[in-house]
């Protein structure tokens, strides 16, 4: 009779630890961004560059229009982007071009660069997505066809879709224009090649 109840016990035993390590293992689903998210390096991150192209400059594009260097403005760049849905194909037609470029530094030293590029359509929809910089992307000027080809180099699938614009997550104030990052670093700017 001992042997028959230490046998059921030790059946109710096992299937509790059973249930438990099943339970256990459950993974949860990831967030939409997650896969967006696993692009971003390890390393310290220092800034985050955004270039816009614009029809109505005289600059080589696309132009450096703000600087987030903040730890704060980083994370709710990153927020955003975490954010996003992945999607086939991006929707509607282009209005505006941009380049988030995001810097990673190890040791106090620059030794990365990620880049995506940041679509607002006519339709009002918001998309990124992951891409290799190379010289195809650099413009003496730009002109609205020029989108179609960047685009097309960038690619028209796997897309990630945003619910709202990047200007939303920072009002107009918070951005950093070049003009006011001051002497130094407007000549560090001018002087490195960030591409």
């Amino acid at each position: 009779m001992a042997v028959n109840s230490r046998t059921h016990v030790l059946r109710f035993v096992i299937l509790c630890l059973s249930a438990l390590v099943c339970g256990c293992s459950q993974q949860q689903a990831p967030h939409p961004g997650a896969a967006l998210e696993s692009l971003f390096h390890s390393g310290k991150g220092k800034a985050i560059w955004v270039h816009h192209y614009r029809e109505d400059s005289i600059k080589a594009q696309p132009e450096l229009l703000s600087l987030y260097s903040d730890k704060t403005e980083q994370i709710a760049v990153v927020d955003w982007i975490s954010g996003s849905e992945k999607v086939e194909q991006l929707r509607g037609t282009a209005d505006s071009l941009f380049i988030l470029q995001f810097e990673y530094e190890t040791a106090n030293k620059v030794s990365d660069y990620a880049y995506m590029m940041y679509v607002e359509t006519r339709e009002g929809e918001h998309y990124l997505k992951p891409f290799t910089m190379g010289p195809k992307f650099h413009l003496d000027s730009y002109k609205q066809e020029d989108g179609d080809a960047i685009l097309s180099s960038v690619g028209m699938d796997q897309w990630y879709k945003l619910d709202k614009a990047l200007h939303d997550v920072f009002p107009p104030a918070a951005t950093k224009p070049l003009e006011q990052l001051g002497k130094s670093s407007y000549a560090m700017v001018e002087t490195t090649n960030y591409f």
